[in-house]
């Protein structure tokens, strides 16, 4: 489960900061002290990604537009002095597109930080949180790769991903 997620994550990842022509829906800057040591740490791991895909264009995209939403979303955690990687949002605060950018910085199987971001957003966003994630998981099962799971998730579950991107339609 928890490396579909992070397929799904890297593929919403490129709907929501890679696309040049502006969707309208990236996530807010945040206002934190400690950027800078945040933003060391997404620059090592996305310039290591980087280079470990430099001769895919398509990958390093995902790669990118991944980093960019772990950025935000680990600059805005450190926001509330952030420790032993908690999550510092009070309850039912967090959107669609904040509960995804929350589970990118879950380790890989850590279920108690996948909760823990699922509990942060509001009704709403645990709403459309588990649809997107339910449609993905059912419809596109069979894709294995990020190709494959971008193509499957634009054609079968694309109204799950607008509603969580965009929730009030814009």
């Amino acid at each position: 489960m928890i490396s579909r997620l992070i397929l799904i994550l890297m593929v919403f990842g490129l709907s929501a900061c890679g696309d040049d022509a502006g969707s309208g829906s990236e996530a807010p800057e945040p206002q934190s002290q400690n950027n800078e040591t945040n933003t060391n740490n997404v620059s090592v791991s996305q310039g290591s990604t980087n280079s470990e895909s430099s001769n895919n264009t398509n990958s390093n995209a995902t790669n990118n537009s991944t980093a960019n939403l772990t950025n935000n979303t680990t600059a805005k955690t450190s926001t509330n002095n952030d420790t032993a990687g908690t999550h510092p949002d009070p309850a039912g605060t967090l959107s669609c597109m904040d509960i995804l950018g929350c589970l990118l910085s879950c380790h890989a199987d850590d279920e108690a930080c996948e909760q823990e971001c699922r509990e942060l957003g509001d009704d709403q966003a645990r709403a459309q949180i588990d649809d997107y994630l339910t449609c993905v998981d059912t419809l596109c099962a069979e894709a294995m790769t990020v190709t494959a799971l971008t193509e499957c998730t634009l054609d079968k579950c694309s109204e799950e991903q607008d509603t969580c991107l965009n929730p009030e339609g814009e």
